[in-house]
């Protein structure tokens, strides 16, 4: 069959190269189903519903002498801004699933989290750490040469003596400084993402959480932290989920959340569904940013915030008017 043709070896430095395991056809179709390129007239496609050319290379991530295998495909319009998408998948009984997949590249460290290699993701100048939580790779850093602001404690003036009055004991230390707002892609603590979760009205699947559960096939959602969006000095969370049942042939949905003043957790209105969410430079109304989504085709839907919640703002394509 033509796809199970396109397995192709690609350089992999730590991991050690498996042989390709034998695989009928429907296995294969399932393979490239969850790498995110399911079959359309015996082609695999990509995300933006287009013919694709993933490569595959089969390596022994975890240790245990089974293969896993590391997907890649490269395209500028489809995958912007990073130009590549990469996905590892591990078989869990006769089904292949994802356990790490984005846009950048990914490469393998020396070091292992539960027996599987530790990973590191490049998304243009941010290079994150991933390890292994027993189920997927999680962050485990921020980007690599960030780290939070700090903040100086506000300065004590001295005590004003008089000739006439006596010394005045000294003043109370300072008090400590605040905490930081988290940075971009600065991963969230543990009790901080169940709240982001249950806000975003996902649902606990084992160790994580999904946003599309009638998905028997579904991966994980991602959580990851685009920093203060609006400028306001709280942080936004935004949630990841490739899900084909829910979102179809784009294959992700996405909810981006914020912040409250009293400390509780909220969806943003109109900032969730399907689509593959690149958060944009431009703005809208409260400094928050546009928001292109990136659906099957070759024209795309600037989203903006209009004071209450997202609409559709205009349509572009490589950044030239287009109509869908």
């Amino acid at each position: 069959m033509r796809y199970l043709m396109l397995l192709s070896a690609v350089a992999a430095a730590s991991p050690a190269l498996a042989a390709v395991p034998q695989m009928n056809r429907a296995e294969a179709a399932q393979l490239y189903g969850a790498a995110g390129f399911p079959i359309t007239n015996d082609r695999p496609t990509n995300a933006c519903g287009q013919p694709a050319n993933p490569r595959m290379t089969f390596v022994d991530i975890s240790g245990d002498g089974a293969p896993e295998v590391l997907v890649t495909d490269s395209n500028a319009a489809c995958y912007k801004g990073a130009g590549s998408f990469f996905a590892v998948l591990t078989k869990a009984g006769k089904q292949w699933r994802q356990v790490i997949s984005g846009t950048g590249t990914i490469s393998a460290e020396a070091t292992r989290s539960g027996g599987w290699l530790d990973m590191t993701v490049a998304q243009g100048t941010c290079r994150r750490p991933f390890a292994y939580d027993g189920s997927r790779y999680v962050p485990n850093g921020p980007c690599a040469g960030q780290a939070p602001p700090t903040r100086a404690p506000v300065p004590v003036p001295p005590p004003v003596r008089s000739a006439a009055a006596p010394a005045r004991a000294a003043p109370p230390p300072a008090l400590p400084a605040p905490a930081p707002s988290p940075v971009a892609g600065q991963p969230f603590s543990a009790a901080e993402q169940a709240a982001i979760f249950k806000a975003a009205e996902a649902t606990r699947m084992g160790k994580g959480w999904s946003l599309c559960p009638e998905d028997m096939h579904r991966e994980p959602a991602t959580l990851e932290s685009p920093g203060d969006l609006n400028g306001d000095g709280r942080p936004e969370a935004l949630i990841t989920q490739g899900a084909s049942f829910c979102y179809g042939m784009t294959g992700m949905g996405y909810q981006l959340l914020t912040k409250q003043a009293n400390g509780q957790w909220t969806r943003v209105p109109g900032a969730g569904g399907q689509g593959i969410p690149t958060i944009l430079a431009t703005k809208g109304v409260g400094g928050w940013p546009d928001i292109e989504l990136g659906v099957p085709g070759f024209c795309f839907p600037i989203w903006r915030f209009n004071g209450k919640a997202y609409d559709i703002h205009r349509m572009h394509y490589e950044g030239k008017p287009c109509k869908k």
